[in-house]
């Protein structure tokens, strides 16, 4: 097993959730590592100042299984009783702006915090240099 990856086997588990819902975390994870991996050998990407946000979604039985890196959203349409499309928000919005995501990157030494011409868009920064800036509070 990858031993970058071990940590996370565990990381934030509620120990009450059913075994199945650890596996599917767990590959979701290490999925979305697997794919960073090969992102970063290739040369022509800079992958220090880029990066990708993830919805992965598994429909199993009657469960809907979710995993959310970033600010991609997942959204379901359902048929209301006039037959009209409903939207059901089902992932929350990842971003730098939202107290427990901006705890978050400050404890990991980041600073959030938005430019004078666009105030209404909290970004995630380095912590001695502007840059990158991020508008998303995860991303692989």
């Amino acid at each position: 097993e990858d031993e970058d990856w071990k940590e996370f086997r565990n990381e934030g588990l509620d120990m009450k959730m059913p075994e199945m819902f650890k596996v599917w975390r767990f590959s979701f994870l290490k999925a979305y590592n697997m794919m960073d991996k090969e992102l970063k050998t290739h040369p022509a990407l800079d992958c220090f100042c880029s990066g990708t946000t993830a919805v992965t979604m598994l429909l199993q039985g009657r469960d809907l299984i979710t995993g959310n890196v970033g600010d991609s959203r997942a959204v379901l349409a359902t048929e209301a009783d006039d037959k009209t499309l409903e939207a059901i928000q089902l992932t929350v919005d990842l971003k730098p702006n939202l107290p427990k995501e901006a705890e978050r990157i400050k404890q990991h030494n980041g600073r959030v915090f938005a430019l004078q011409d666009e105030p209404e868009v909290a970004r995630v920064w380095l912590p001695y240099d502007d840059s990158p800036g991020l508008a998303m509070a995860r991303a692989f």
